[in-house]
C-alpha cells in the first residue's frame, strides 16, 4: 500500500506563494463588506444590476460563515512558510466584517476544533491574540481525512437562523500538501476507502444546507496532495499563481462572493407569502371616505361585519418575508360585488410593511321566496384570494443564480364572515300545495267518517221484554244512520239517532257507535266504540254488532243453513203500530239480513193507550 510521504525538498519559492494567495482569500472575504463593488465610487449607487439587487437585498449586511482548516504537522514550519501565513491572516481578519464569523479547525495526528464557529476578532489587539493563540506545527503526521470529516460534522450541524437566513460557508483549507496518515487507514493513501465516502458527505451536506464555497491553499508542490483534496471538494479551487494572476482572479471572485450572499437571502425567503384581512373602517366623517393611514389602527372583528347597506372595509396585506419584495395580483373572492371593490393592479410589498386598503363595499340583496313574504339578512362568508410572486424573481434567476420557486404563491387568510339583507316574496306554488293537500285530508277524512266496516252489521233492540211485549223485538239495521222512534216505551215522543263509523274489525274495537237522544226539547249525545259481539244500552235502546251471516247459496241450499228472511226495515213493525227503524238516508249500504238463528218477530197485542 503506497504512502504520501513528506517531502523534504520543497522550494522555497513556492512557499513564497502563501501570502499573495491569503490575499485572494482576504479580498473574497472582504467583498462580503459594503466596499467598493466593480465600477462604484464612494457614496455612489451600484452601477450594474447586480449590485443594484446585492444592495436591496441588504447582502453586505449578512454574515458568512469561514472554517479555516489549519495544518500543524512538522512541515509547516519550514523555510519559515507557517510565520507568512499567519501574517497573510492577519490581513483577511482586519478586512472581515463584523457579521462573519469565522472557527478554527487543526489537524495533525489528531483533529481538534481550536476556536469554534463564533465572530471575527476585531481590532489590531483582537487580531495579535488571536493569532498569537493559534496551534503550533508540532505534529509528525497530517490526517487530512479526519480533519474534513470533522468539518463535515461541523457544517452538517449547523442551523439557520430565526429568520430562515442560512449563511454562506467558506472553507478555506490552508495546508503544504504533505498528507501523511500511517495510523488511519481510511485515509492512508489515494486509494483509501474513506475519501470516497468522505466526498458523499459533502455532497449530501450541499443537498441539505446549499452550495459551499471551496478553497484550497497548497503551499509545496506535493501534487498529490492537492489531488486527495480535490477528491473530498470536487468544485473547489486551487488558490496558486502569480500575484498577477491572482489579483485577476480577485476582480472576477470578487462579485461571486456577494453573489453567494444575495442568493442565500432569496432562499431564506422561500416559505414567505402574503396575509390579507378585512375590517369595518373607522368612524369617518359623512361623505369623506378613509384613508389608509385611518386603516392602519383596525383590528378584525369578532362578529360578521354588516354589509346590508354600503359601508367602507379596510383590507390589509402584510409580506411574511424578511428581505425580498413580494407582488400580489388577480385579488377575486367569487362574490362579485366584493370583487368589483378590490383593487385591481398589481401591489408590491416591502418586507413586514402592510399596506392598507379602503374599500367601499355592500352585499347582494338575495330574494328569498317564503310563505309570508318577510325580509330578513342572510350570513356569508368569502375568502379572498391572489397570486403571490417575488417582485424580482427574473433577476434572481438571471443575476443570482437561484431557481424558484421564490415564495409560497398562495394568498393566506383573508375571510370575510358578513351578513346581508334579503327580500322576501310570496311563492305562490307553496300557497297552492298547501290547499291541494288541506284538500286531499278533508277528502280522506270525510271518506272516512262515511266508511262502514264491511262483513258486521247493527242489531237494534227495545231494553227489556214487557208483558204487553211478550217478544223482543230485533230489528238488524246495515249502514251508518239509523232513527229510533220511541212510541210505547217509558221514553215515548223521544228520538234517537244512531251514526256507526269504524274500520275494518280485525284485531281491537272496530265500530264507532253515536246516540243522539231527543225528547221535550233537549238533546244528549252518547258515544261508544264496540267490537263485534259486544252490546251496549244507549238511552233504552239495545245497540250491538254482529257479524254478516253468509249469502245462501244458490240452486237450493240446505234447510237447516237456510235463514228466516226479515222483514223490510222500512215495513210496518209486526207488533202492529209500533214504528221500529226508519229508513237509512239515501244512498247508504241497506240489504237487511236476518243473522243466523234469528227468530222473525212474532205479533203482540197493542199496548193500550
Amino acid at each position: 500500500m503506497s504512502r504520501i510521504a513528506p517531502n523534504p525538498h520543497r522550494p522555497r519559492a513556492r512557499a513564497r506563494l502563501v501570502v499573495p494567495v491569503l490575499l485572494l482569500i482576504l479580498a473574497l472575504c472582504a467583498s462580503a463588506s459594503p466596499a467598493h463593488g466593480v465600477g462604484r465610487a464612494d457614496g455612489e449607487p451600484p452601477a450594474d444590476a447586480t449590485a443594484r439587487l446585492l444592495d436591496e437585498l441588504g447582502a453586505d449586511a449578512q454574515p458568512a460563515d469561514f472554517y479555516m482548516v489549519l495544518d500543524v504537522s512538522t512541515s509547516m514550519r519550514e523555510n519559515g512558510g507557517y510565520d507568512e501565513a499567519k501574517t497573510a491572516l492577519r490581513t483577511l481578519l482586519t478586512a472581515m466584517q463584523p457579521r462573519d464569523r469565522i472557527s478554527v479547525i487543526r489537524f495533525g495526528a489528531t483533529t481538534t476544533v481550536f476556536r469554534p464557529l463564533d465572530a471575527a476578532p476585531r481590532g489590531e489587539a483582537a487580531v495579535s491574540a488571536f493569532l498569537a493563540g493559534l496551534p503550533k506545527p508540532n505534529d509528525v503526521e497530517s490526517d487530512f481525512g479526519a480533519a474534513m470529516v470533522s468539518v463535515s460534522g461541523i457544517v452538517a450541524a449547523a442551523h439557520p437562523s430565526a429568520d430562515g437566513y442560512r449563511p454562506p460557508t467558506v472553507i478555506v483549507v490552508l495546508t503544504d500538501a504533505d498528507l501523511y496518515a500511517p495510523n488511519n487507514p481510511r485515509f492512508a493513501d489515494e486509494s483509501a476507502p474513506g475519501w470516497e465516502a468522505l466526498r458523499l458527505e459533502y455532497a449530501k451536506a450541499v443537498a441539505e444546507h446549499g452550495p459551499i464555497s471551496a478553497y484550497a491553499m497548497p503551499l509545496g508542490d506535493n501534487g498529490r496532495g492537492v489531488n486527495l483534496i480535490a477528491k473530498v471538494l470536487p468544485r473547489a479551487e486551487t488558490l496558486s499563481g502569480s500575484v498577477a494572476e491572482q489579483a485577476a482572479r480577485v476582480r472576477a471572485l470578487e462579485q461571486d462572493a456577494r453573489v453567494r450572499k444575495g442568493a442565500a437571502v432569496v432562499r431564506a425567503d422561500r416559505d414567505a407569502t402574503v396575509r390579507a384581512r378585512f375590517a369595518p373602517a373607522p368612524a369617518h366623517p359623512r361623505g369623506a371616505r378613509p384613508t389608509e393611514a385611518d386603516c392602519a389602527g383596525v383590528e378584525p372583528p369578532v362578529d360578521p361585519i354588516d354589509l346590508s347597506t354600503r359601508g367602507t372595509l379596510c383590507l390589509t396585506l402584510v409580506s411574511t418575508a424578511h428581505r425580498i419584495r413580494l407582488t400580489v395580483a388577480d385579488l377575486h373572492t367569487g362574490d362579485p360585488a366584493i370583487d368589483r371593490a378590490l383593487p385591481r393592479d398589481p401591489i408590491t410589498l416591502a418586507p413586514g410593511v402592510p399596506r392598507h386598503f379602503p374599500i367601499e363595499v355592500r352585499a347582494h340583496e338575495r330574494t328569498r321566496s317564503d310563505l309570508f313574504a318577510r325580509s330578513r339578512s342572510y350570513a356569508a362568508s368569502t375568502t379572498v384570494r391572489g397570486t403571490v410572486t417575488a417582485t424580482r424573481a427574473g433577476e434572481f434567476a438571471d443575476l443570482l443564480r437561484v431557481e424558484g420557486p421564490y415564495a409560497d404563491a398562495g394568498l393566506r387568510d383573508g375571510r370575510l364572515a358578513y351578513t346581508g339583507r334579503v327580500r322576501g316574496s310570496v311563492m305562490w306554488s307553496v300557497w297552492a300545495l298547501l290547499v291541494a293537500a288541506m284538500a286531499l285530508v278533508a277528502a280522506g277524512g270525510t271518506a272516512a267518517w262515511r266508511w262502514f266496516p264491511a262483513g258486521v252489521y247493527i242489531e237494534l233492540s227495545m231494553e227489556e221484554k214487557r208483558s204487553e211485549f211478550p217478544e223482543s223485538t230485533a230489528h238488524p239495521a246495515l249502514g251508518m244512520r239509523h232513527r229510533w222512534t220511541h212510541e210505547h216505551d217509558p221514553a215515548a215522543g223521544a228520538i234517537t239517532s244512531f251514526l256507526a263509523r269504524g274500520r275494518r274489525p280485525r284485531s281491537g274495537r272496530g265500530v264507532t257507535l253515536t246516540a243522539r237522544h231527543e225528547r221535550d226539547g233537549r238533546i244528549h249525545t252518547s258515544r261508544r266504540r264496540l267490537s263485534v259481539d259486544d252490546a251496549t244500552m244507549l238511552y233504552g235502546v239495545r245497540a250491538r254488532v254482529l257479524r254478516r251471516p253468509p249469502t245462501p247459496r244458490p240452486g237450493g241450499a240446505d234447510p237447516a243453513s237456510t235463514t228466516a228472511e226479515p222483514a223490510p226495515i222500512d215495513a210496518p213493525a209486526q207488533n202492529g203500530r209500533y214504528s221500529g227503524i226508519t229508513r237509512p238516508d239515501p244512498g247508504e249500504q241497506h240489504t237487511p239480513v236476518a243473522p243466523a238463528g234469528l227468530i222473525p218477530p212474532t205479533p203482540t197485542p197493542r199496548p193500550p193507550r
